[in-house]
């Protein structure tokens, strides 16, 4: 079932209040935690994307480096995602790099939503 966008925008006030203080206070957000609900009505936590538009993103080693450490501590696998988002959703790519192993594997949008629903 898809589920309907409910704002179509993102609050920036935290982000530009925590850029007023000092240069050694860093934050990231972080795009998506992917989950489940088991048998038990319990969320399991499956995998943590970083994402990020292709050939767009700058994609600091600071931020691979905190997704990766946050990952190790969940034992969860942990992924960057670049995407190429099409106004015909058939026609979305993305290179999905495990940051693991740092293999990548370019997908069609049908290959990248069997990987989704395969966590």
């Amino acid at each position: 079932m898809t589920r309907q966008e409910t704002s179509y925008q993102r609050p920036q006030d935290y982000n530009l209040w925590h850029r007023t203080l000092p240069d050694f206070c860093k934050a990231q957000d972080i795009d998506w935690i992917e989950y489940r609900i088991n048998d038990d009505n319990q969320l399991e936590i499956v995998a943590i994307i970083e994402t990020g538009r292709w050939n767009k993103t700058k994609f600091v080693g600071n931020q691979i480096r905190l997704v990766k450490q946050i990952a190790n501590k969940l034992n969860i696998p942990a992924y960057f995602v670049e995407y190429a988002i099409n106004s015909d959703y058939d026609r979305n790519i993305f290179r999905v790099k495990n940051l693991d192993n740092n293999i990548v594997h370019v997908m069609s949008n049908k290959q990248y939503s069997m990987f989704i629903m395969g966590l």
